[in-house]
């Protein structure tokens, strides 16, 4: 949130609504709860809003931030990467669907070392559970889009940052 919220100003952006998907939805969040940036709404595609459930929600930051202390890590995760059969299983784990193209764009991504480490930075940061201890304070609307058929956020994770929220979240589930 602190090096997008640093990139708007070096470029003299100021959102006039936000759009976020996944981990993008908690950057955006975070962006309005801090008051970085003050558009007039927020929409979240399958936001990654809250932490995992159970052993999860302990066990993937810290091997996250393991992972993140190793150099070498992003460098084979992009090497698998390379591999097509890898990618599509990553994204079928998801339950995402995409054609040719979108597959062949997702590998470009994944087999980048800097994106790798990158990503892997983040997710050894989040801090979901300060997030949500904010969603009440949020004052804009916030729109919740969720596919049902999003095996890494739950649906029924959007409905539980609905009722946090207080009455400013719209619900709308797709197919």
């Amino acid at each position: 949130a602190r090096s997008l919220a640093a990139l708007l100003g070096k470029l003299g952006v100021e959102p006039e609504g936000v759009v976020g998907h996944s981990a993008g939805a908690a950057i955006a969040m975070q962006m309005v709860l801090t008051r970085v940036i003050e558009p007039a709404c927020l929409v979240s595609l399958n936001g990654a809003l809250l932490p995992f459930k159970g052993v999860a929600s302990q066990l993937f930051p810290s091997v996250a931030r393991l992972l993140v202390l190793n150099p070498l890590v992003p460098r084979f995760f992009a090497w698998r990467a390379g591999s097509a059969d890898a990618v599509t299983q990553l994204l079928e784990g998801t339950g995402s669907r995409l054609d040719a193209r979108g597959q062949e764009l997702y590998q470009r991504l994944f087999s980048n070392r800097v994106h790798v480490a990158s990503t892997l930075g983040m997710m050894a940061n989040w801090d979901l559970e300060t997030l949500g201890r904010g969603f009440g304070r949020l004052d804009l609307p916030v729109l919740l889009v969720v596919g049902a058929g999003d095996r890494a956020v739950p649906p029924a994770d959007a409905r539980e940052v609905a009722r946090r929220v207080e009455g400013r979240a719209g619900l709308r589930e797709a197919l």
